[in-house]
């Protein structure tokens, strides 16, 4: 049962909780008579067969789901960032609910809503379990649409409305209501296709942009990797090269994947040599203002973009428990975001408390090691001084005096010296025994 487990986590990049927990969903899926009978309990199964028939399908069902490659090219190199999540329905949700919340449900239903900067309007239906079938109906109670399904299976189109017991359905023309929830993920990569990697190397960086079924998988970063992707552009800039994948992603990690002349190359390129040498390194963090100002770009609405850069430093304060009240931007999700404050000799030679500071999400340190160094295997909690490696986009804000401060969002943050990190002590669990006390007690 573990090797089958462990094979889908390396080849799918998921924690062990996550491979727990997917396996039990497809099980209750398949067999739910099965599933209740041993209440999704491995241990209560005394057939050994049994249980191997299980992990079988269960294995099975996901490397068609995983390795099914999809349109493009085979690509090779390593994630060295996250660049956020984007809840491309989100803006629309909203709307309706807001307009819902100010105008009522017969408004909305009658005028639509407008999500956009423009005049475009986009209708609205009220949608209810009627008569055995999800059905979708306008300002006039005609049924413009049916899903068939059980009533316990809400529609993917379906979006709850609070104090409510109407669903909204946001209507997308001919095809019906749209999907309620579609996102996309970014990643940031040093990659090249597979023929050329080998040959001249990564490329660049740039950005990975995955949706649909992409877009669920967590990529694991600071190690090599396989993936099938598209080139494209991006939709804000013709001239910005990117890669795309919408399905069949099929990354594969490790350097068991290539031929020994290949494994020799990764070998040779670890993860600080790749940020160092291909993910525009900033050394001296006394200059990194500089080089925000010299490489923004300013967009259309005047509002300023700062450049994706590594940087590297000494860990000089973490906040471990985040503030949880942060609502936007690349820092913020998870649900809360972490400060760390990082320094350099050259940074601190006129001033010798100057730091740099980064601010870090919860994502990043709960799915991404952020506050981790792996050794021998394992992931431990680091403390400073640690030396790490940051992968950044700079911005800037303006106080109430009206200076100009820099911010620096994290996309990655590794600790690539197992041997030069300070591990952070945990307390052993014989640590609050009293035992050797006797019977003497200071309370």
């Amino acid at each position: 049962m573990a090797d089958a487990l462990k094979r889908l986590e390396d080849e799918m990049g998921w924690t062990p909780q996550e491979t727990i927990q997917k396996l039990h969903e497809w099980w209750k899926e398949v067999n739910p008579e099965e599933f209740a009978r041993y209440d999704g309990d491995f241990s209560k199964i005394e057939d050994e067969s049994e249980t191997e028939w299980i992990l079988s399908g269960f294995e099975s069902t996901w490397r068609r789901r995983g390795t099914a490659s999809g349109p493009g090219d085979r690509y090779v190199g390593f994630v060295i960032g996250y660049n956020g999540q984007q809840d491309l329905m989100g803006r629309q949700r909203e709307k309706a609910i807001e307009a819902i919340q100010f105008h009522g449900i017969d408004s909305v239903l009658k005028n639509g809503i407008q999500p956009y900067q423009d005049d475009r309007v986009v209708r609205i239906g009220r949608a209810g379990y009627v008569e055995g079938a999800w059905r979708v109906f306008d300002s006039t109670d005609r049924e413009i649409y049916t899903d068939e399904g059980e009533e316990s299976e809400l529609p993917k189109w379906a979006i709850a409305v609070p104090g409510q017991k109407y669903f909204l359905a946001i209507m997308g023309g001919a095809k019906g209501p749209k999907t309620a929830y579609s996102y996309k993920k970014n990643w940031l990569v040093v990659a090249n296709n597979e023929s050329d990697f080998f040959s001249k190397g990564p490329s660049a960086p740039m950005i990975l942009e995955c949706s649909w079924d992409a877009a669920d998988l967590d990529l694991r970063m600071n190690e090599p990797i396989s993936f099938t992707a598209e080139a494209g552009t991006a939709f804000y800039d013709d001239s910005v090269k990117i890669l795309k994948a919408g399905g069949g992603l099929n990354p594969t990690y490790g350097i068991e994947q290539f031929s020994d002349e290949q494994k020799f190359l990764f070998e040779q390129l670890t993860i600080d040599q790749v940020l160092a040498q291909f993910a525009n390194f900033q050394p001296d963090l006394s200059l990194i203002q500089e080089y925000h100002e010299d490489n923004k770009t300013t967009l259309a609405s005047g509002r300023d973009v700062g450049p994706i850069f590594a940087m590297r430093g000494v860990v000089d304060y973490m906040d471990y428990d985040g503030k949880d009240n942060i609502k936007f931007g690349l820092s913020a999700e998870g649900g809360a975001q972490h400060k760390l404050a990082i320094y350099s000799q050259s940074l601190r030679n006129e001033n010798p408390d100057a730091s740099v500071w980064i601010s870090v999400s919860r994502t990043l340190i709960d799915k991404h090691h952020a506050f981790q160094v792996k050794k021998n295997g394992e992931w431990y909690d680091f403390v400073k001084p640690t030396q790490v490696f940051i992968v950044v986009r700079s911005r800037t804000w303006q106080n109430n005096d009206g200076d100009t401060n820099y911010d620096y969002d994290a996309l990655n943050v590794v600790a690539p010296y197992p041997n030069r990190s300070s591990i952070a002590q945990t307390t052993t669990e014989d640590a609050n025994d009293m035992g050797s006390l006797g019977n003497f007690r200071g309370d």
